[in-house]
């Protein structure tokens, strides 16, 4: 069975006549590697493969350390995580993961499961396998090193969609996937059933202003005004609180500084889409912004 494939959403909102009027389950997407490992009730665990259905060297230490000692799911299924190392990011995943000499295994690789599609429920859709895979998790009392990726939201409202993109993101994480809560597992298929909004593109512009708005409620937003190589602004909000405590004592700390920013796109217009704020780079000048 091959792995289903992610699409962008904003390559499914391109299109003339998008297919999002769906409710998805939005989870947090990770920066990991895709992993799967299958269960056959006849001759047991396999052991862990990658999107490309190999079997990762490096972890096949795993099928006897973790997943053996769980108890046996009630028939053929395929468990579908990310592999990560806490603190690492992902180019320095692709170099441990991929070692294949010598004594490769990675003993801190810790698995967050998505996805839990049974062989013989071939039309089990999303949000029933997680309610399924939640069942399993009571039994099988799941610790840090194996764990499953908590489903934020439920909806139909895109709205939504990108408030937990927001929440996601401006914790320090890569952004979200969504999986239609109706819609079953396609191998191999890449649609709107299962979509990502992630953070692609990473910039650096420089900071000419600082701002604040306010949202509906009242709440404070503290925003950065940013200028592009080519002159298109670029406006951003600052999401965490050690920032915004950080530019409130004193705004000329970022005012003039090359910031980095991360984006889902970058527009014909020059525009950034989504963007975020990241850090402040104190290793460039304003002739090197992009």
């Amino acid at each position: 069975m091959k792995p289903q494939k992610v699409k962008h959403l904003h390559l499914e909102e391109a299109k003339r006549t998008p297919n999002t009027v769906y409710s998805y389950m939005v989870t947090e997407k990770l920066d990991g590697w895709y992993t799967y490992i299958d269960y056959d009730k006849l001759t047991g665990w396999g052991n862990v493969h990658s999107s490309a259905c190999r079997e990762i060297p490096s972890m096949l230490h795993c099928r006897e350390k973790y997943f053996n000692k769980l108890p046996n799911p009630k028939g053929s299924c395929r468990f579908i995580m990310e592999a990560l190392i806490p603190d690492t990011c992902f180019y320095i995943l692709n170099g441990i993961f991929n070692r294949t000499k010598g004594d490769c295994q990675v003993e801190d690789v810790h698995f967050k499961i998505h996805d839990l599609v049974y062989e013989e429920r071939p039309k089990e859709v999303a949000l029933e396998r997680y309610t399924r895979l939640l069942a399993y998790e009571e039994v099988a009392s799941f610790n840090e090193r194996l764990a499953i990726v908590s489903t934020l939201i439920i909806s139909d409202k895109r709205a939504d969609w990108l408030k937990m993109f927001d929440y996601v993101t401006y914790g320090g994480g890569e952004g979200v996937i969504l999986k239609q809560a109706n819609g079953i597992y396609q191998p191999g298929k890449r649609n709107s059933s299962l979509l990502k909004i992630k953070l692609e593109k990473t910039l650096d512009l420089l900071c000419t202003g600082v701002y604040e708005t306010f949202g509906e409620k009242g709440n404070r937003n503290l925003n950065l005004k940013l200028v592009r190589a080519n002159g298109v602004e670029v406006d951003v909000r600052v999401g965490k609180h050690e920032d915004i405590d950080m530019i409130d004592l004193d705004s000329s700390s970022i005012v003039g500084k090359v910031i980095e920013v991360k984006c889902m796109k970058e527009n014909e217009d020059g525009k950034l889409r989504e963007p975020r704020f990241v850090t402040i780079r104190t290793d460039k000048d304003k002739g090197e912004i992009d």
